[in-house]
């Protein structure tokens, strides 16, 4: 191991004695003098393991970690940062170089610790497939231009604050729904990352506004009814939006709250977004606080967006609109809003290149049970069979009344196979069950012949799709009803 390279940042003339330790254990030490010059020399030279104070004189060892996590050459480069005073180090720094390895001052007095410590990390840089490589000049030098006018660190802060919200944001995306999941996930992010005594997420959609707010302590009645309409008179909310609130202690809170930011996110959409934060009397939002708000206000809009497009989904299921695409008797979709959507599903599928499955199931002789049982017991038969298929079939699947007695199902990312055997599963279970109890009369137990068929992705016209599943279902009535074909 004495073979490794290391890169010693930040070392004092009063902490040359580390230089020697580690030339003394066989390792190669190059030095640079802070941040800046280490980047320079990265471009020139290629060290297994850096080792830096925390503290420089331009930046800090987490902020010089953060960038090189951005370039992939580094991006699992053994770092270690010697804590002198982790007080003074930017804790989003922190979040984005974790886990980089630290070492508290103290601990250097025993030499040997420092050289464990490097060991163990340059072999676990091997195992992360870390492969030492001078850097391109792209991440070094940076502009001595921007030290010269004091704005290095505030670039710096905005740089980590654009990877560490980009990277926490996307992961909101699969989190949605339930709205409980969705409300807590965004709340855990917003804390980890400004730690606000106070912060609110609104949507402000045309029928069904909501806000939800946060608060470290219980809030009076006045200042949550001041800052829902704040929010509200933002979004230029008509109607009263639903508001939603929730404290992580009970004590009551009476002081003002003396600081707060605003932020609207403006979709494509009709619909409006907003991120609220704030702090009681006594406590100030810093700098760096600042810029991670406004770089979370930009990465969250894809969020919001997709929240008004599912508020707008769940509007339209409430409306008439929804109520004209169900079949009344079964509860089931009818004929023209499933072609819509296996129309949909079949783009879907030549896209991702995922299978799309169909069945389409007839009654056998239904006719008898109208004849031996009455209109009336016919119709009952069907809801029956209606609410069994929305139990038998996946969430992504969706049922729907084909016309008469026959039902079709599309079946997303399900093969052949797969449709055949949800199929049989299907026809065992309409074997079992009892339409009329207690009667002996025929029909009063059913079956139904089922037809399967798989996309054929060189044919989006779907009406190929269903003349294959209508030929199998034919075939399998031809061949004595109450049995699967396709």
């Amino acid at each position: 191991m004495g073979e490794a390279h290391v890169m010693l940042v930040g070392a004092s003339e009063s902490e040359e004695k580390w230089l020697t330790t580690l030339t003394s254990a066989g390792f190669k030490v190059t030095s640079a003098s802070a941040g800046l010059d280490a980047l320079n020399k990265l471009s020139e030279t290629a060290p297994d393991v850096i080792v830096s104070k925390d503290i420089l004189s331009d930046l800090s060892a987490f902020q010089l970690c953060a960038l090189l996590r951005v370039h992939e050459k580094t991006a699992s480069l053994p770092f270690i940062i010697i804590d002198t005073d982790s007080r003074n180090n930017s804790s989003l720094a922190k979040e984005l170089v974790y886990p980089a390895a630290t070492i508290r001052l103290a601990d250097l007095a025993q030499e040997s610790s420092l050289i464990g410590l490097i060991e163990e990390q340059v072999a676990l840089g091997k195992r992360l497939g870390f492969q030492a490589a001078p850097l391109p000049r792209a991440l070094s030098p940076l502009s001595q231009d921007l030290k010269e006018k004091q704005g290095l660190n505030g670039v710096l802060d905005y740089l980590i604050a654009e990877m560490l919200t980009g990277k926490y944001v996307r992961s909101l995306t699969s989190v949605l729904t339930p709205h409980k999941v969705f409300l807590q996930a965004y709340f855990e992010l917003v804390a980890k990352l400004l730690d606000p005594d106070l912060m609110a997420i609104a949507i402000g959609s045309l029928r069904n506004p909501w806000i939800a707010i946060r608060s470290k302590s219980t809030l009076t009645e006045t200042m949550l009814a001041e800052i829902t309409s704040e929010i509200k008179n933002k979004l230029r909310l008509t109607d009263d939006p639903v508001v939603e609130f929730d404290a992580n202690k009970s004590d009551l809170v009476d002081q003002p709250v003396s600081e707060r930011h605003l932020f609207p996110i403006l979709t494509e959409t009709s619909g409006v977004g907003l991120l609220f934060f704030g702090n009681y009397s006594g406590r100030d939002f810093n700098a760096s606080q600042l810029t991670t708000m406004n770089a979370l206000s930009r990465h969250i809009k894809p969020v919001v967006e997709l929240l008004l497009a599912q508020a707008e989904i769940e509007e339209y299921q409430s409306r008439e609109a929804f109520n004209a695409a169900v079949d009344q008797l079964t509860g089931l979709y009818n004929l023209q809003f499933m072609l819509g959507f296996l129309q949909q599903q079949l783009l879907f599928s030549v896209r991702h290149k995922l299978p799309v499955g169909l069945m389409i199931m007839d009654i056998d002789n239904f006719a008898r049970i109208n004849s031996n049982f009455g209109m009336q017991a016919g119709d009952a038969v069907l809801a029956k069979l209606g609410a069994y298929l929305l139990n038998a079939t996946r969430a992504s699947d969706l049922s729907a009344r084909y016309g008469g007695d026959e039902f079709a199902v599309v079946l997303p990312n399900t093969d052949l196979r797969g449709a055949q055997v949800l199929a049989e599963k299907i026809r065992l279970d309409i074997e079992q069950i009892s339409f009329f109890q207690g009667s002996d009369k025929p029909g009063s137990r059913l079956t139904m012949s089922i037809g399967c068929a798989q996309f054929d992705m060189s044919d989006l016209n779907p009406e190929t799709i269903l003349k294959d599943a209508k030929h199998a279902l034919q075939k399998a009535k031809d061949n004595g009803k109450n049995r699967v074909a396709g």
